[in-house]
């Protein structure tokens, strides 16, 4: 189970809004880059070992369907769908940093170990319970800090989060409202992704769970994290 970052006395939503334009207006002669750093995680946690010998989920073709594997990584499950590819396979490592922080590395690879072009409507997931008390915030907001050198592909969100609700059986889904990339250094970027206001509340009853859910997007799929976080405010 992931936990929510919140602010006692403030709204960590418009914190993290705040933070974001300052980036954008100001750039370097800000210290908000820095800032976010500080707020976020890492909420993807990789397996111990991960920074010697990549993590390997396989990944078994399902044209139709999902192929679900339970606690594929701390506090996660991973959810493949609609695969047709034999022999594929989630690669998480994890790479030291300079500042300490790590990097955390998602790819899907194929057989002979290289990155796996999307077939069709293949899909990549991560899902995450959320603690009880997410169901009664008002503002909810999934923050990460991704890096990439390319630069036709770094300001594109890596990430898709979305919210999952289930009760008695019946799973309703919680979509972004908005999504925004913006810069922080030559090679890394801020994804914000904002749901509706109120829209948790509105199935905060009981017997009921929620789920965050990230899809890893690009062609191929890789994904290189740098902090994460999912955020709260009043």
């Amino acid at each position: 189970m992931i936990e929510l970052l919140d602010r006692p006395t403030l709204n960590g939503t418009a914190i993290i809004r705040s933070l974001f334009l300052w980036q954008q207006i100001l750039g370097a002669d800000s210290d908000a880059a820095q800032r976010l750093r500080k707020a976020t995680g890492p909420l993807v946690r990789l397996p111990l070992g991960a920074d010697v010998s990549p993590h390997l989920v396989p990944i078994a073709p399902n044209l139709n369907g999902f192929d679900i594997h339970e606690a594929a990584l701390p506090g996660a499950d991973a959810v493949f769908a609609y695969v047709t590819a034999e022999g594929l396979r989630l690669a998480a490592s994890a790479d030291p940093t300079a500042d300490g922080r790590g990097l955390r590395h998602l790819q899907v690879i194929d057989a002979a170990g290289k990155p796996h072009r999307r077939q069709g409507t293949e899909r990549v997931m991560l899902r995450y319970r959320l603690p009880p008390e997410a169901l009664g915030v008002r503002q909810l907001m999934f923050v990460a800090i991704t890096q990439d050198a390319a630069p036709a592909t770094r300001l594109r969100p890596k990430l898709h989060a979305w919210v999952e609700l289930e009760r008695e059986g019946v799973r309703t889904l919680v979509l972004p409202v908005d999504t925004r990339t913006a810069a922080l250094t030559p090679d890394e970027a801020v994804q914000m992704t904002s749901f509706p206001p109120g829209a948790l509340l509105a199935h905060n009853v009981p017997n009921a769970a929620a789920f965050l859910v990230l899809e890893l997007i690009g062609d191929p799929v890789d994904v290189k994290l740098r902090g994460e976080a999912l955020v709260v405010g009043a």
